[in-house]
């Protein structure tokens, strides 16, 4: 049984894709959704990052530190940051 590399198998499920989605629906939606998915991971990303940075406290804050990550004080974290990031959002 010979083995397909694992990027030439999602070129053609994007190929395949592709084409459904304009015979089916008249567009091609892949570049939209691939596009959707880096900005929302990106955003994720973002986000758990101020609210690693506002609850960094102790244990957690040393750990980042040790594997080389910056983590800023909450203290240090300009206000309509803090505020955008806040539980209630910013007002």
């Amino acid at each position: 049984m010979p083995v397909i590399p694992a990027s030439m198998l999602a070129q053609q499920g994007t190929k395949q894709a592709r084409k459904a989605s304009v015979q089916y629906l008249g567009f091609d939606f892949i570049p939209l959704i691939t596009s959707l998915f880096i900005f929302y991971t990106i955003a994720f990303i973002i986000s758990k990052f101020m609210e690693a940075s506002q609850l960094a406290t102790g244990g957690f804050l040393s750990l980042a530190n040790f594997l080389g990550f910056n983590v800023p004080n909450p203290s240090e974290m300009p206000s309509a940051w803090t505020k955008l990031f806040s539980e209630n959002g910013y007002q």
